[in-house]
């Protein structure tokens, strides 16, 4: 099918400017709406979302995974559990894919080689690709998903970890292999509490968005929005900074917490 149709519904989002463009999605409702398979309404969408980034502008995508498996990610091989479209983006010539056995993103455009070189200590922090998405002031893309799907909302929660009592850092140690070749991959993640068990939900986060500068439209019922990286980190931070428990169903369990130091012992797996 002719990605035309879809193109000219994106471009008031994502606008003509060389601002990266992030994207999150569902294929599934492209698929009912375009009365197509999966694999070719993620075909149909690429397409479009590739004619306007053009050979000038970063487009990225997540293909995050379950982590290690007996010590080994296989970033060759793994495909993403985040959405087919990063898996299909990944399949373009000349896409890369970004270090991190858990929240890896497919590359493509002038930046790729760059962005895949990060070794971030920290899966959210300094020279990691939330850190770049901030600094460059990224166009977050929703595409058939909820405003709030970005997952750029966690970079804030990490920004604000002195404090926020429902995560702690936890280190992973493991080989990446990518590009055929091995190498060894550590990171530390910010991990939700097991105990008690932070019961995380994202749906207090939709007025933050709404207020973010968001932008809107429609294609055949599927709803697409975008929204600044930049004006997104600074609402969703000044709305953690307001109340550090907004994110979770049973912010009781935590209270008791907010304030304690050294909560966040690194552990080693």
């Amino acid at each position: 099918m002719n990605s035309k149709p879809l193109e000219a519904a994106l471009r008031p989002l994502i606008g003509d400017s060389d601002r990266a463009i992030v994207v999150f999605s569902a294929i599934f409702p492209f698929a009912r709406a375009l009365g197509q398979s999966g694999e070719d309404a993620s075909e149909v969408v690429l397409d479009a979302l590739l004619e306007i980034a053009g050979n000038d502008r970063n487009l990225l995508m997540p293909t995050f995974t379950d982590g290690f498996r007996d010590g080994l990610i296989d970033l060759d091989k793994e495909p993403g559990t985040s959405g087919a479209l990063g898996n299909g983006l990944l399949a373009r010539p000349s896409a890369r894919r970004t270090a991190s056995a858990f929240f890896s993103y497919a590359v493509l455009g002038p930046d790729a080689g760059y962005l895949a070189a990060l070794r971030p200590r920290d899966a959210w922090g300094d020279d990691s690709v939330y850190h770049w998405m901030a600094e460059i002031d990224a166009r977050c893309v929703m595409l058939g998903v909820p405003t709030t799907k970005c997952s750029f909302s966690h970079y804030a929660e990490w920004r604000l970890r002195d404090r926020i009592p429902y995560r702690y850092v936890k280190e992973f140690h493991g080989t990446m292999l990518r590009d055929g070749l091995e190498q060894p991959l550590s990171e530390r993640l910010f991990v939700r509490s097991l105990d008690p068990e932070a019961m995380h939900h994202l749906a207090p986060l939709e007025p933050v968005v709404e207020e973010c500068g968001l932008r809107r439209e429609s294609f055949n019922g599927v709803a697409l929005s975008s929204v600044n990286a930049k004006a997104l980190l600074d609402g969703v931070q000044n709305a953690l900074a307001n109340d550090p428990l907004m994110l979770l169903r049973n912010p009781g369990d935590f209270r008791p917490k907010i304030g304690e130091i050294g909560r966040q012992a690194v552990t080693t797996k």
